[in-house]
């Protein structure tokens, strides 16, 4: 936080989160994200509903009626 170039953020492969420690960017800062929720910021401006259905389309997840993603981050 407060750096006034580029973005510091660190991509965890044993859990597969990203945690982003900069506020210079769409991300907000100090949160972890999974990667469903990387595709919502970074495909479909946060709008879970359309990563939801372009994911769908692109072969991920499976049909049921429960959500397979998540709004939640960690803090």
């Amino acid at each position: 936080p407060g750096k006034k170039e580029g973005i510091s953020a660190d991509f965890r492969t044993t859990d597969k989160l990203l945690y982003v420690f900069t506020n210079n960017s769409q991300f907000e800062p100090m949160k972890a994200y999974n990667p469903v929720q990387v595709f919502a910021v970074l495909e479909c401006g946060g709008d879970f509903k359309i990563a939801h259905r372009k994911l769908r389309q692109m072969g991920y997840g499976n049909l049921s009626s429960n959500n397979w993603y998540s709004t939640n981050t960690l803090k």
